[in-house]
């Protein structure tokens, strides 16, 4: 049980979104603060103590302590960006006692072998009577979502004094954000990508605090395209793909199109007449056409790593330095991806991670691997095996000798849960909700085939992965599946494991693909192109 200090508030996004003039001609100003519950303190070994809030997610860089944090995103005015932040705290109240507060270790890949040093906590901090974090918030990253700015915060409702031990907590954080046009745009500018229809202001007021102040984008207008090359039409579904691939994924153009998605399918001979260095460029040109002329969607790449481009982005995670095929890419339509020009794509303020449209790819080598694949999705959403529609299977695996347990996690997805800042109410109780986890006794490949074998439509996993290993199988064990969509249903596979996505490998098919490939396999695959990350001892990913 934990303990709860002060007097509970109603958990609330509280929010007061007023625009004034700021001294600064062109300039404004937004005000919002959110208000926050009494902390609790739950026990975290070795007489240290762990601080969660409601509504809060507990945090923190490698050797800092574990903080409850939430985020504030907060949309900005038509073609502003953020240029002063006043962080103000107030309701200021001190929890009774000295503490030790935990420090947070430091994530690593599930499947690189260690050993890895421990985690130490770090010196500048526990060695200081600071309070920590030293601002109650500060600003993460501006994206740009269908044209709409969007700034998101970090806000701290607690702070610690290490050397003291005194943890206190604010009852409310307001920002003052003072904002300014963006470089080159004016009050009346036209606006890169912008949407401004229901469905999108749907999607923006679920995200951003001050949802007024979307009425501050009706009747601005959309920049128009660079060279665009297309006459304005409705394709909300766009497969892209290889000429000798054209007739085959046509078939999908028509199965969406009757499914009220209308769809077309366009060749990378014809993409070759788009601007760009390289082909991912042209291909990522013509999507930005598509998105503002056809009002574009979805794109369903129809091709292998070498048939239709990737573009490898680069990624610098905790020293772990890797290119990985980033087909968001061509989701993240603002921006270039490489502003500074080098070989590096993406690095650190380079991306754009408010994807405008869904991007998913087919990873196909020749025609005939097509139509497995097509099957299997038609199968799977025109005629479910309906006795088999409310069945889920979890497995989770050892992740190592902490020991950290995949099965934790897998029960956080599969049941109501509270704990990372956000609650959801996971599977229906009505489910049949299967599990095979390492916590609860060993399981093999062969327990996990038996079960695939009597359809659970629906699967998640957490483990070890590779490139043809995933659940403890390897891509030569797809031939013990029996699924045909008829008698037992097809499978939806969700992977947080290792490589098990690696499709570029230039080699053998990931083992993705051979579960895509398969008549009896998967209807889909989601899983990691390169390492998937956990934090050991815990559940957050």
């Amino acid at each position: 049980m934990g303990i709860r200090f002060g007097m509970g508030k109603s958990l609330a996004w509280a929010l007061l979104a007023l625009i004034s003039a700021c001294g600064m001609a062109g300039a404004e100003t937004l005000r919002v603060y959110l208000d926050f519950e009494a902390p609790i303190l739950r026990p975290a070994g070795e007489a240290a103590v762990r601080v969660e809030a409601p509504g809060c997610m507990t945090l923190g860089d490698p050797g800092a302590p574990l903080l409850p944090a939430r985020e504030a995103a907060v949309l900005l005015p038509p073609g502003e960006t953020v240029t002063a932040v006043r962080v103000t705290a107030t309701g200021t109240r001190a929890l009774p006692g000295t503490h030790r507060v935990a420090h947070a270790e430091t994530p690593r890949p599930i499947s690189l072998p260690g050993p890895f040093p421990p985690t130490l906590p770090d010196a500048r901090i526990y060695e200081s009577d600071a309070a920590y974090p030293p601002e109650a918030a500060h600003l993460v990253t501006e994206q740009i979502a269908w044209g709409h700015g969007i700034a998101f915060f970090q806000v701290h409702p607690v702070a610690y004094e290490p050397q003291s031990g005194r943890i206190s907590w604010h009852e409310r954080v307001s920002l003052e954000i003072t904002t300014a046009p963006r470089e080159g745009l004016t009050a009346s500018s036209p606006l890169p990508n912008l949407r401004t229809d229901e469905r999108t202001r749907e999607r923006l007021a679920a995200l951003v605090m001050n949802e007024a102040l979307l009425a501050g984008y009706e009747g601005r207008a959309a920049a128009p395209v660079t060279d665009a090359r297309l006459e304005p039409d409705y394709y909300p579904y766009v497969i892209v793909t290889a000429p000798e691939f054209a007739e085959v994924f046509g078939e999908l153009a028509l199965y969406a199109s009757g499914r009220g998605l209308r769809a077309t399918v366009v060749t990378l001979d014809e993409i070759a007449a788009y601007p760009g260095d390289d082909q991912a460029m042209q291909l990522r040109n013509f999507v930005i056409d598509a998105y503002q002329n056809w009002a574009t969607e979805y794109v369903v790449l129809g091709g292998d790593y070498d048939i239709v481009p990737i573009r490898n982005l680069y990624v610098n995670a905790g020293g772990t330095v890797d290119e990985f095929p980033g087909d968001c890419y061509y989701e993240g339509l603002d921006g270039n991806w490489n502003n500074d020009g080098d070989d590096r794509w993406g690095e650190e303020g380079e991306y754009d991670l408010a994807g405008e449209l869904a991007v998913g790819r087919v990873s196909i080598s020749q025609a005939s691997e097509f139509a497995p694949w097509f099957h299997k999705n038609r199968m799977y959403v025109e005629e479910p095996v309906v006795d088999e529609i409310q069945k889920a299977l979890f497995l989770g695996e050892r992740m190592d000798n902490h020991p950290t347990w995949g099965g934790d996690c897998m029960d956080e997805l599969k049941d109501y849960c509270c704990t990372h800042g956000y609650c959801t109410s996971g599977y229906p109780e009505s489910y049949l909700k299967q599990t095979l986890y390492d916590r609860d006794g060993t399981w093999s490949k062969w327990d996990a085939i038996a079960l695939f074998n009597e359809g659970f439509p629906s699967s998640h996993h957490l483990g070890h992965s590779g490139t043809t290993y995933c659940m403890k199988m390897e891509n030569p064990d797809l031939q013990y599946f029996t699924n045909d969509g008829v008698d037992h249903s097809y499978v939806f596979i969700s992977s947080q494991g290792c490589y098990d996505n690696n499709f570029d490998n230039g080699g053998t098919d990931a083992i993705s693909e051979a579960f895509i490939f398969d008549e009896h396999g998967a209807a889909a695959f989601l899983g990691n192109t390169r390492y998937g990350w956990y934090n050991p001892g815990g559940t957050g990913r």
